[in-house]
C-alpha cells in the first residue's frame, strides 16, 4: 500500500515529477501484475475524482484523527501499459489555470 502526494507552488515540477514516477513504476511492474488505484485532485477547497470525470468526493476525519477520501473510484490496472493508460487519463482531467508564471498550471 502506498500514497503519492504532490504538493507545492505553481511551476515547481509536481506534474513532471509525478509523470516520471508513474513511468518508472510502469517500467518496473512485472507483466500481468495488478495495481489498484484511486486518483484525486485537491483544487481549492474541493476534492475531485480524476477516475470519474472530476466527480466531487469528500474528505472525512475519523475519530482517531485520520483523514479518509470517501466516494472515489478504484481502477485496476494490469501491467505497466495498463497503469500508464489509467494514469494518463486521470492526468488529462487535472485542473489547469493560467497564472503569472505559466500559461497552464
Amino acid at each position: 500500500s502506498a500514497t503519492v502526494l504532490c504538493y507545492g507552488q505553481t511551476g515547481t515540477g509536481k506534474t513532471y515529477t509525478l509523470q516520471g514516477m508513474i513511468s518508472k513504476v510502469a517500467e518496473d511492474l512485472p507483466a500481468g501484475a495488478k495495481v489498484e488505484l484511486t486518483f484525486v485532485e485537491i483544487h481549492g477547497a474541493k476534492v475531485f475524482d480524476l477516475l470519474a470525470g472530476r466527480a466531487l468526493v469528500h474528505l472525512r476525519q475519523a475519530g482517531d484523527g485520520r483523514v479518509h477520501v470517501r466516494g472515489t473510484t478504484r481502477a485496476v490496472a494490469s501491467g505497466g501499459h495498463g497503469l500508464l493508460t489509467v494514469c494518463s487519463g486521470a492526468l488529462a482531467l487535472r485542473a489547469s489555470e493560467a497564472t503569472e508564471r505559466n500559461h497552464a498550471s
